[in-house]
């Protein structure tokens, strides 16, 4: 996620939720409590979700 940045939301003491940009992945949408062990979703109408479970691996 190097290169990601807040278009609007927040991001910070408590998790990153908003909206954000990447030149990657384009515009895609947060509900993280840390920038590690992210999981991308796309749907079918191309909007991009950003979670972050704990252990994804049982994701």
């Amino acid at each position: 996620m190097t290169g990601t940045y807040r278009i609007l939301g927040n991001g910070g003491l408590f998790g990153y939720t908003g909206y954000y940009r990447n030149s990657t992945f384009g515009n895609m949408r947060w509900f993280a409590t840390q920038r590690k062990n992210y999981i991308l979703i796309e749907k079918n109408n191309g909007q991009k979700i950003i979670i972050t479970p704990d252990e994804p691996d049982f994701f």
